[in-house]
């Protein structure tokens, strides 16, 4: 094996023996299959149409499917002429009929608080509020009315010891 990284490193310009170990050489290998899968990519084109629908009052996004001749396996439209027909169609129809529904019931995560850098970038491009105000208005926040945390933590998480906290400080947002 130390014999195949010898040549591997000579054929990049590196003179000598690379060391072989129980976690080099299993990450060696998943760096060259990967650069052999990127490198064997063959590009194929395929057509696939979103249509935005309305159903009493209800907006939603519909995707054409093309029948299955015509797919390749991961169900993609690979006949350009097909797609264009059945968009030139879509565009001129005054209704649609649903052949196939799926939904899915999706659990999200919350997403963690600001931490004082992403408040500055958000405040920035939302409001138009430069570094220095965002952390002067946080500060006052946090000081004056004691409805946000310590601003200048960089951690997402509440500690423990300030969950009893919540509810006041949920009470003073709301009023």
């Amino acid at each position: 094996m130390s014999r195949l990284f010898t040549l591997l490193g000579r054929q990049s310009g590196y003179q000598g023996v690379l060391p072989v170990g129980r976690v080099q050489t299993p990450t060696l290998r998943l760096v060259v299959d990967r650069d052999r899968s990127i490198a064997d990519f063959i590009p194929v084109a395929y057509w696939a149409i979103d249509v935005q629908l309305l159903h009493e009052g209800t907006a939603f996004t519909a995707q054409w499917r093309a029948a299955a001749d015509v797919c390749d396996d991961q169900d993609r439209c690979l006949n350009q002429a097909l797609a264009q027909q059945a968009a030139a169609a879509m565009g001129n129809a005054s209704s649609a009929r649903v052949i196939k529904l799926r939904t899915e019931r999706m659990r999200e995560i919350a997403p963690l608080p600001f931490d004082l850098g992403t408040l500055q970038e958000v405040c920035s491009k939302k409001l138009g509020l430069g570094a220095q105000e965002t952390l002067d208005i946080a500060q006052a926040l946090y000081e004056t009315h004691k409805v946000i945390t310590y601003p200048r933590s960089d951690c997402g998480y509440l500690p423990l010891s300030q969950h009893s906290e919540a509810p006041d400080i949920l009470a003073r947002l709301h009023a």
